[in-house]
C-alpha cells in the first residue's frame, strides 16, 4: 500500500517554498475572492441577467461588474451592493469567535483568519 505524507509532515516546507505565511495568506484571500466572484456570476446567470443588467442596476460600468464576478474587487461593500441587487443580502461568518467584542464587519473581516462571505435571498 501507498503511503502519503500527512499534511503537518510537509506544510512547513510548502510554505516556506511560497514565500512564507503572508504569501500563504495572500493567496487564501485571492481564491476566496474568485470563488465569491464565480459564485455570484452563477447566481446572476441562473435569474437570467447579463452583466450589463447588474451593471445598470448598480449605477456601475459593466467593467465594474466583471471585476467583482473575477475576484479582482472584492470589499464587503461591492459585493453587498451586487448581492443586493440580486434580491439578496451579505452575511459575515468568522473562523474564530469573536465573544465579547463589539469589532464591525470591516474590523472583523480585517482581524480574523478567514471570513466567509454568503448571499441569502
Amino acid at each position: 500500500m501507498t503511503s502519503f505524507p500527512r499534511w503537518g509532515e510537509i506544510r512547513a516546507d510548502l510554505v516556506a517554498a511560497s514565500d512564507g505565511e503572508e504569501a500563504v495568506a495572500e493567496a487564501r484571500k485571492l481564491s476566496q475572492a474568485f470563488m465569491d466572484g464565480h459564485r455570484l456570476a452563477e447566481r446572476r446567470d441562473a435569474m437570467g441577467l447579463s452583466q450589463a443588467d447588474v451593471a445598470d442596476r448598480m449605477r456601475v460600468p459593466k467593467s465594474r461588474v466583471s471585476q467583482i464576478e473575477r475576484g479582482e474587487i472584492s470589499t464587503v461593500e461591492a459585493i453587498a451592493r451586487y448581492a443586493e441587487v440580486l434580491g439578496g443580502s451579505v452575511f459575515v461568518r468568522a473562523d474564530k469567535s469573536l465573544e465579547g467584542s463589539s469589532v464591525g464587519m470591516k474590523s472583523a473581516a480585517k482581524s480574523m483568519g478567514r471570513v466567509v462571505l454568503g448571499v441569502k435571498e
